[in-house]
């Protein structure tokens, strides 16, 4: 799957990636307890596919999914391996929110959390977000 990735500084980075928290508008058609419905099935279905090729453990896996509603279009996890951080990683999350009934509204915000010292190379605590086919980075200084 192709997807653009688009570099920003720390500022911008912020204010796109804030309005992740802005509650939707809710109306009799769409409320908070079916966002909430939303919230679970991406979380279930995104752990369904990452858990297929890789391992879902803070300490001892490759990555760790939120379980915390946020009352938002928003959904995020810890990366902890080099072997998750990649492609296929982006790919999965795309897919999954690709299916969902807001699909273009969701973000998924990713942060690189640890990593085993045999693994150098990876920047500490660096971050990213998905949102609707693209990925928004956080220019390195």
């Amino acid at each position: 799957m192709d997807f653009d990735c688009i570099v920003l500084g720390r500022e911008e980075f912020d204010e796109k990636y804030n309005k992740a928290f802005e509650e939707p508008a809710f109306t009799d058609d769409f409320t908070e307890d079916d966002l909430c419905n939303e919230f679970n099935k991406f979380t279930t279905e995104l752990r369904e596919q990452l858990t297929q090729n890789w391992i879902e453990d803070s300490f001892e896996g490759d990555f760790e999914l939120s379980e915390e509603f946020q009352g938002s279009f928003h959904n995020c996890g810890g990366i902890y391996t080099r072997r998750i951080f990649c492609k296929k990683y982006v790919d999965t999350i795309i897919e999954v929110m690709s299916k969902l009934p807001h699909a273009s509204e969701w973000y998924f915000h990713s942060v690189i959390e640890q990593y085993d010292d045999e693994e150098e190379g990876l920047i500490p605590y660096e971050e990213f977000f998905i949102r609707d086919g693209k990925v928004y980075a956080v220019e390195l200084d």
